[in-house]
């Protein structure tokens, strides 16, 4: 903004400088961060193996976490679609 009927621009304040805390307090969110980055990895690597025994009657191999999910979610579903179509009212 311009000072009116002038073509010197307004002068900027000074910014303050950065002290030691706002240096230890970028590298906490750093560290943090990099906690959380290291977590979803293994996370996602974790629920991705096959280490879950199988549910299915007669199975023998393993399962990952995700399978396992999809195939309750369908069992679930497929609970709910018996009752829903069951002759009795």
């Amino acid at each position: 903004m311009r000072q009116p009927g002038t073509m010197a621009p307004t002068p900027q304040p000074r910014r303050p400088r950065k002290g030691r805390r706002a240096k230890s307090r970028a590298q906490a969110m750093i560290e943090y961060s990099m906690i959380n980055a290291l977590l979803v990895l293994a996370l996602m690597v974790g629920v991705s193996l096959r280490v879950v025994p199988s549910p299915f009657p007669g199975a023998s191999g393993k399962m990952n976490v995700i399978e396992v999910m999809l195939w309750a979610y369908h069992t679930y579903y497929d609970g709910i679609y018996l009752v829903l179509n069951s002759p009795y009212p």
